[in-house]
């Protein structure tokens, strides 16, 4: 699925400004800290209040059109990607290999499928799922622009099949949830977007495995992911799982189920939560051992031992205290 590329106007055709460049320029060596995330705050609220035009930029090794008007993960791309889930994105670069599967809940604009994408090479198989029309058609825009084969699902997934209502708020698309009762700032609606299970969501797409899955569908990862790993085969169980920890939101707690069938934490400082499923023909003891490699390619050590120094990456949404959409 896809948008006409004669509908997009070729990458480079909104280059950042003097302000927004110089902007940039000191956001990207502000350190991980808490006098560097304020003042980051303050640099996307100055790009936000200044922005006109889209602003097309390398982020993350991947061409993006950024719009910092009405989604912080746009402007926190802007201004200081080396705070957008670094840790993250380490662990799946020590895993992406040829025939990667992937599925990326929450797509929003697209950095976590693109970044395996460009990982993956041609044979990765990728399905992106937001179910929001602004944010689809700049998803669209960025994967066409990385010269992608990327499938799009326009769809929210949850518990049923059908319609949901979802609570979507002016100054932060990826803010938008099935919590209608959330506030935050800007003008909030209540709309009705499609809804689609996961199982026969990952089927209809042709995956037969999935190597790795990431979720951040403010606080609806109970819903789509426990009928999920209720209703799914084990060979279809995610080897790897990155979830935003949205626990005061769940219903029921997805880490304690996920590890009571089997999943194993990965140590991170970010409020994101990693997880990894042991090779199901190993020992539990040997399933602890930190030099022990899966059948997926996961090293637990060199996971562990890549990340457990790093400092904090989260940020809330231009210092306002929402939690931001990856």
């Amino acid at each position: 699925m896809g948008l006409s590329s004669t509908a997009i106007l070729p990458f480079g055709s909104y280059p950042p400004n003097r302000l927004q460049s110089a902007v940039r320029d000191i956001g990207q060596h502000l350190p991980k800290n808490w006098p560097g995330r304020r003042l980051s705050a303050w640099l996307r609220s100055l790009l936000k209040s200044t922005y006109r035009r889209p602003i097309d930029v390398i982020v993350l090794g991947q061409r993006m059109r950024l719009h910092l008007e009405d989604n912080a993960c746009e402007r926190r791309l802007m201004v200081t990607p080396q705070f957008f889930d670094p840790e993250e994105l380490e662990i799946l670069r020590s895993v992406v290999r040829s025939n990667f599967h992937f599925v990326d809940l929450g797509a929003n604009v697209g950095t976590y499928s693109i970044f395996v994408g460009t990982l993956g090479g041609a044979d990765a198989r990728i399905l992106a799922v937001e179910p929001q029309q602004k944010l689809l058609k700049r998803l669209h825009e960025n994967i066409a622009f990385n010269n992608l084969n990327i499938s799009v699902a326009p769809v929210a997934v949850g518990d049923r099949e059908g319609t949901i209502e979802f609570a979507v708020h002016s100054s932060n698309l990826g803010f938008t949830s099935v919590n209608t009762s959330r506030t935050g700032r800007g003008e909030r609606r209540i709309v009705q977007l499609p809804m689609r299970k996961l199982l026969g969501l990952v089927k209809e797409h042709g995956f037969e495995r999935i190597d790795a899955l990431k979720a951040d569908i403010e606080g609806a990862e109970d819903l789509a992911l426990l009928p999920f790993m209720q209703e799914a085969p084990r060979a279809l169980w995610p080897r790897l799982m990155i979830l935003e920890n949205s626990a005061s939101e769940w219903r029921r707690n997805c880490v304690t189920f996920l590890e009571e069938r089997g999943y194993e934490r990965i140590p991170t400082t970010s409020n994101n939560v990693v997880l990894r499923l042991p090779d199901e023909h190993a020992s539990p003891a040997k399933s602890r051992r930190a030099s022990r490699r899966d059948a997926n390619g996961l090293v637990e050590g060199n996971l562990l031992g890549a990340h457990a120094a790093a400092e904090g990456h989260s940020l809330d949404t231009d210092g306002k205290g929402l939690t931001e959409r990856l």
